[in-house]
């Protein structure tokens, strides 16, 4: 998960692809809400920072859905 945080925070575009292609490959593989969430939002940098928006804000709008608290 660092991994992923740092490269979808990096201002590299290689790099932000890099770490949405990670995330979305071990998406599947979460076990608990938190990870689910936490996945989505560093997603949903990921998508920003590459100027996707609308993907971008879908991914928040799923992550407050699962856990709106």
């Amino acid at each position: 998960m660092r991994l992923s945080w740092a490269l979808v925070h990096s201002r590299q575009p290689e790099d932000v692809n890099r770490g949405i292609g990670m995330l979305e490959a071990s998406f599947g593989k979460s076990n608990s809400p938190l990870q689910t969430r936490e996945k989505l939002y560093l997603l949903a940098v990921g998508h920003y920072r590459n100027g996707d928006y609308t993907r971008s804000r879908e991914l928040l709008e799923r992550c407050l859905e699962e856990s709106p608290n």
